[in-house]
């Protein structure tokens, strides 16, 4: 990643999709992640930003998904965005 992107963190990648609901599956494996972080996926051209509004594990509502878990969050990213594999950072720092 280049430095002009170094106001993100890696915190894991996309393992599924169930576009019907619009709900990522995120596989945390460096960091942890809460709700209401903003998280940025690195996609082929651009990273594109949202908020984490929410997170799911297991079925279970959840504030914080630690390293190892594979969570559930809704997206408004559509099929032609993901691909399994894309990597997934916290926006450590904002520019407007």
């Amino acid at each position: 990643m280049s430095e002009e992107n170094s106001h993100y963190e890696f915190i894991g990648t996309i393992e599924r999709f169930i576009e019907s609901k619009g709900i990522l599956g995120i596989k945390i494996e460096a960091s942890s992640l809460r709700l209401g972080d903003r998280i940025a996926f690195e996609l082929p051209v651009i990273f594109e930003e949202q908020k984490c509004e929410s997170l799911e594990f297991e079925k279970n509502l959840i504030e914080v998904a630690e390293v190892g878990m594979l969570v559930g969050t809704k997206t408004h990213l559509t099929k032609e965005d993901v691909r399994i594999g894309i990597h997934v950072y916290r926006v450590t720092r904002s520019y407007q």
